[in-house]
């Protein structure tokens, strides 16, 4: 495996992001939420890791005075 240089690998991640950003913008923080779970189920399944994803509940802040 090739040795990456610090501004090689920098410049990759940065790369990462953005199209991460370009794929989710237009999103909603629901289907986002989707979105990076059914990623991470098929990372999982191409490598070979069983799991389980908990669909944890939605938590309202209540302001108290």
């Amino acid at each position: 495996m090739k040795q990456m240089r610090n501004d090689e690998l920098e410049q990759e991640l940065n790369a990462t992001r953005i199209k991460l950003y370009e794929q989710t913008k237009d999103m909603t923080a629901q289907e986002r939420v989707a979105f990076f779970n059914n990623k991470g189920r098929d990372v999982m399944a191409r490598h070979g890791i069983k799991a389980t994803i908990v669909e944890l509940p939605v938590v309202r802040r209540q302001m108290y005075l």
